[in-house]
């Protein structure tokens, strides 16, 4: 098989598989975080996406987007956009497919075109990296710009470009303003292109030390000259890659401004964890091991293939040492020279195999790679803070890359070895990674489905109990709707996992709702309970938000959420007919058999997993 072709056949099994996850997740509904950031940030004018910050939901960068895309779109009425959501999520599976796009040329750059569209495979069969591509939030939109920086500044560039410095630059800023806490990714950025330029610095001058006598070393000092070595550093990529990412840094922080106090003082940023190795040994494992996804084989060639490029010669941040193979000459596809002169284009074809000899390793750059993979950890490590799994989601393309770096190193091992046995390797890598995926995608759904009438909130960058087949709203509610036209009654959610969501779903279809929205223990004045019930009066009603303190009678669930909202229905309003939305639809027909006798309960066929029940009082 040619090189070319195995090319064509890796970027098709991760077109394929995109396009297939594009039509599987485009019209899935909007769910609480999403309808927060259009209602709050995206559907209001601009000053106010930039001024409104009351705590970090807002995407500033991303939402910026969203804004301007309604409006060119022309649709900026938010019930609208729940019937036409695909819109938005196609928007940003395109964005997504950029990602992948960046992800492919970085890696190229480096080990060319066969392990840049590995790299590719691997990204999008990542399920957190699916999982995040059309979300319409700011992540998907923050790994494309940590991609687009691989690609312009931190992988191979050994030439300056003021193309590359100003997007550079542009791409800090909107990675640090879409999401602040991408700053742990920006500074590892920055400083290792810093160290990088240190170590090619030192090794000029040791170069120059080699060349130049002692003559003319006296002769430099003696008459106040910069030396030789020196002379050329402003114009070296680093340095002007390095100035971009903080020009870009800067902008952010001066577009902050307006919020700044709230971006540095919210909760989210002040709490501590509970030990101090929380980010180390908690959230680095779980990253990791979700970025995997279940691909367990991987470690087999990953492991072995990261030991022997580290292990090939000195390590550092630094362009290639004398003799290693830049990424404008290479000579040919393998070590035996088939297929080579193939394609025109250097960058098409892949370095001779390296044997023993550490020349075209590529481990500087997978060093690179391995520090901006590592380094955001352990910067929110030394600020101790509280990071959800999401806020390194943006991490997604550099362990692609990281791991297509590491499976090319242990093809490049093996090839030299046993060359006919492992030809088919980065394709029979890529068809493991694919079945695989769909697999665990399977497997994901069901146990989703299953919290689903358990109530379980699964909420992580692996698996999001919105994304379940039975979450579905939109549809609920239009059944729903034509229910209570048939026989009015009061709709009231209990136990429904996102009361957001569906409250924004009842009332498109212009039916009130009643909600419990906090509920805690209060032995004050004769009240067992304290509860916070919402109000939601229809499509052009006002929410409201009621405290009110009671009595619970026992014996009493703990897990019941239906009984203090009728209770409190009853003291005021005694309804003849009550619509119940639930996610845990047994102990709601225990309670309502055991507590309420007097309704008579029947559960509605509607689309979905989420229970709705009729109670209809008795005569």
């Amino acid at each position: 098989m040619s090189y070319r072709v195995q090319v064509g056949l890796l970027l098709a099994l991760a077109g394929i598989t995109f396009v297939l996850w594009g039509v599987h997740y485009a019209h899935i509904d909007l769910w609480w975080d999403e309808l927060d950031s259009l209602t709050e940030y995206a559907l209001v004018t601009f000053q106010t996406t930039v001024t409104k910050y009351p705590y970090p939901n807002n995407h500033i960068f991303f939402n910026l987007f969203d804004n301007g895309l309604t409006r060119v779109w022309g649709v900026r009425d938010i019930y609208q956009i729940m019937e036409r959501v695909a819109f938005l999520r196609w928007a940003q599976w395109l964005i997504s497919a950029g990602t992948l796009a960046y992800t492919f040329f970085a890696a190229r750059r480096v080990r060319g075109s066969r392990v840049g569209a590995l790299a590719a495979v691997l990204l999008v069969t990542s399920l957190p990296f699916l999982n995040f591509a059309m979300q319409l939030r700011g992540y998907g939109l923050s790994m494309f710009f940590v991609a687009g920086l691989l690609f312009h500044c931190a992988l191979r560039r050994e030439r300056v470009s003021l193309v590359s410095a100003l997007v550079t630059a542009v791409f800090s800023f909107a990675l640090l303003y879409t999401v602040p806490s991408n700053v742990y990714f920006l500074f590892v950025l920055g400083l290792a292109l810093v160290v990088r330029e240190v170590g090619t610095l030192r090794r000029r001058r040791l170069a120059s030390i080699r060349s130049e006598d002692a003559t003319d070393r006296d002769a430099n000092r003696a008459g106040g000259k910069i030396p030789g070595w020196m002379r050329g550093w402003i114009r070296d990529a680093d340095v002007w890659s390095a100035a971009a990412v903080a020009v870009g840094a800067v902008a952010a922080f001066v577009a902050y401004l307006p919020v700044l106090d709230n971006v540095l003082n919210n909760r989210f940023v002040t709490d501590t964890p509970d030990h101090r190795f929380f980010v180390l040994t908690r959230r680095l494992p779980e990253i990791a091991s979700h970025f995997l996804s279940s691909r367990y084989g991987l470690l087999l060639l990953v492991l072995p293939g990261l030991f022997w490029v580290l292990r090939s010669g000195p390590v550092g941040l630094s362009h290639p040492a004398d003799g290693d193979e830049p990424s404008g000459s290479r000579r040919g596809d393998d070590a035996s020279g088939r297929d080579r002169g193939t394609s025109p284009r250097a960058q098409d074809r892949v370095p001779p195999i390296a044997s023993r000899s550490p020349r075209g390793t590529g481990r500087a750059d997978l060093v690179m790679v391995l520090a901006l993979f590592l380094g955001p950890f352990l910067a929110s490590f030394a600020h101790n803070d509280v990071p959800f799994q999401r806020t390194f989601i943006h991490l997604a393309p550099v362990f692609g890359i990281l791991l297509a770096f590491s499976v090319d190193g242990c093809h490049r091992w093996l090839e030299v070895r046993t060359p006919v046995v492992v030809r088919w390797l980065p394709l029979g890598v890529a068809i493991y990674c694919v079945v695989t995926l769909g697999y665990v995608h399977q497997r994901v759904e069901q146990r989703l489905e299953a919290d689903l009438d358990q109530n379980i909130r699964e909420q992580n960058i692996f698996a999001n109990y919105y994304q379940a087949p039975g979450f579905r709203p939109l549809d609920t509610c239009r059944a729903l709707a034509a229910q209570v036209a048939a026989h009015p009654g009061t709709v009231v959610l209990a136990n429904e996992l996102d009361r957001v969501s569906w409250t924004f779903y009842l009332q498109k279809f212009d039916i009130p709702s009643y909600a419990l929205a906090q509920f805690k223990e209060d032995n004050t004045s004769g009240a067992t309970h304290t509860g916070v019930f919402q109000l939601a009066r229809g499509r052009d009603g006002e929410r409201v938000f009621l405290q009110w303190s009671m009595r619970i009678p026992e014996p009493f669930d703990s897990g019941d959420r239906l009984t203090p909202v009728m209770l409190y229905l009853a003291s005021y309003d005694p309804a003849d007919v009550i619509y119940v939305v639930t996610g845990l639809n047994r102990l709601i027909e225990q309670v309502v058999t055991t507590r309420y006798p007097e309704f008579r309960m029947e559960r509605l066929e509607v689309p979905g997993s989420y229970g709705v029940f009729r109670l209809t009082r008795r005569s």
